[in-house]
């Protein structure tokens, strides 16, 4: 009798977390990994890793939106975009090109929906792991934002963000208030981000240009707010078992793809990506104050008897044709 009662106990009490069976504890922090059993752990380590796999997407998106290259570990010259990112100069022109760059919210007023879906996964979605998961599970989705997104400051950003909503003294029992506060230090970087981004238009940007390019960051902090709030109830009416990340993750990378997809299309992504690339790579040069110079410097360096100007200049010109036609010629890449 007294067997069945002690299995029966065990059994109980292998669904509710640990810390519940504790004496004198009475509301304890419960999370995802707060129950035991091999079945529980397996199921939720699946699902984290669903959830990797899913915010890889939404940071290749976010890639791919800045530069047409879907995944950018695996592109030519990755480092070299790395470095340029983690640059002091150059972090808030990697923010800023989601915005003018190849396609501007200023003429393409639907991109601010997409964008601020889009940040508002890259931010929520690490804040709300590290609340429901624990902290050091987060950190796999920061290491996502810094080097598959191609973001490093932001993800510096987002691991204090995590720190302040999941871990102690910061950490409140109001989930929703815990998630709030991890908030405020992205919504400090984008502030921040946005003005030093912003300041080249200076003088530049009508009134209505300027509340485009800020609509996509306080839609992003907005929606990052809701996400936490739908996540944090239902997984308190679950009592914090593992799955509510996903769905809601999967809405939040669909719903800006669907949208770019049917408003925008890939066609005008990369039509702008081509006619940036033909405007640096093809501009007109008016060469004929260089082709004075170097008539000049041969007329005056021949030898006597010498030829006339004109002609020269005629030899001279010759020249230039055929080394801008020729394939190794070094007038050919400039």
């Amino acid at each position: 009798m007294n067997e069945t009662k002690a299995t029966r106990s065990t059994n109980s009490n292998a669904d509710v977390p640990w810390s519940h069976a504790r004496a004198g504890q009475s509301e304890p922090y419960v999370d995802v990994w707060s129950r035991w059993g091999t079945r529980y752990r397996l199921r939720a380590s699946l699902l984290l890793a669903i959830n990797v796999l899913l915010f890889t997407g939404v940071a290749s998106f976010s890639y791919w939106l800045r530069s047409g290259i879907v995944f950018a570990p695996f592109a030519d010259g990755y480092f070299r975009a790395l470095t340029n990112a983690v640059s002091l100069s150059k972090d808030s022109d990697t923010l800023l090109s989601l915005l003018v760059n190849p396609i501007s919210v200023q003429q393409v007023p639907i991109q601010i929906l997409v964008v601020g879906l889009l940040m508002s996964a890259l931010i929520a979605i690490p804040i709300l792991v590290s609340l429901l998961y624990r902290f050091w599970s987060a950190i796999p989705f920061i290491i996502v934002v810094g080097f598959v997104a191609v973001m490093p400051w932001l993800a510096l950003t987002l691991l204090v963000s995590c720190i302040v909503a999941s871990t102690r003294p910061f950490r409140f029992s109001f989930r929703f208030a815990s998630a709030l506060l991890g908030l405020v230090p992205a919504a400090v970087y984008l502030t921040i981000a946005l003005s030093g981004g912003t300041e080249r238009f200076r003088g530049q940007l009508e009134p209505v240009d300027s509340i485009k390019l800020i609509a996509p960051w306080v839609l992003a902090i907005v929606a990052s707010a809701v996400a936490s709030a739908i996540v944090l109830m239902l997984a308190r009416i679950v009592n914090h078992r593992p799955g509510m990340i996903a769905p809601l993750l999967t809405m939040m990378f669909a719903l800006p793809v669907a949208i770019f997809e049917f408003n925008v299309g890939r066609d005008e992504l990369y039509y702008r990506l081509l006619e940036d690339h033909h405007r640096w790579a093809f501009t007109d040069w008016d060469a004929s104050i260089d082709l004075d110079r170097a008539v000049a410097k041969r007329f005056w360096s021949q030898p006597l008897p010498k030829r006339s100007y004109e002609e020269i200049r005629e030899i001279e010109e010759q020249g230039w044709q055929f080394a801008l036609a020729s394939d190794i010629a070094p007038r050919q890449s400039a």
